[in-house]
């Protein structure tokens, strides 16, 4: 498990515990949007701004979060790790959604594919994952060629044109040896 990943695990049970997980969420949003300034990580990061200083700036810069968040900052403040926030946002609320019985998917095609199709999809998905709710976000890859791939979780349905002529490619120079 990485420090982000633990960080998220962290977060999340307590977050379960005082039922909060909705909101720490979207304060999450509202801190790495903040986050994404290079000042402002080259600040929190720096060894040579004291602490008291850092903490002033964060309680500045973020004065309404809560203070299991903001004690999450300042653990990851002291661990050299605050640039790896946003990770910890993303491993969060995967951990949100899998608590919610929603499934996360990745498809990916050669163009965009139209929103029945993204229905139909979704049914599938569920049927594969058994997760009540899908949340689809889509990637345009032109090579790809054709079909589509699709990411829930570690699963990997690659029906893409690119994985059959890689397949049929691999066969031909096996073939001819």
């Amino acid at each position: 498990m990485t420090a982000p990943q633990r960080y998220a695990q962290a977060l999340f049970e307590i977050g379960l515990e005082q039922d909060c997980l909705g909101k720490w969420s979207n304060e999450m949003g509202n801190i790495c949007s903040v986050f994404d300034s290079n000042d402002v990580i080259a600040l929190l990061d720096s060894p040579q701004v004291p602490e008291p200083v850092k903490k002033k700036g964060i309680a500045t810069l973020l004065p309404e979060v809560n203070s299991s968040l903001n004690n999450l900052i300042f653990l990851m403040m002291r661990n050299g790790d605050i640039s790896k926030f946003r990770s910890v946002k993303v491993f969060f609320e995967i951990l949100v959604d899998e608590h919610l019985g929603i499934t996360r998917a990745e498809i990916t095609t050669a163009s965009k594919i139209t929103p029945q199709h993204i229905k139909d999809l979704e049914k599938t998905i569920l049927q594969i994952s058994g997760g009540s709710t899908a949340k689809i976000s889509e990637t345009i890859d032109e090579e790809v060629v054709g079909g589509i791939i699709i990411k829930i979780g570690d699963k990997l349905i690659d029906a893409s044109s690119k994985n059959k002529l890689g397949a049929m490619r691999e066969f031909l120079f096996k073939g001819s040896l």
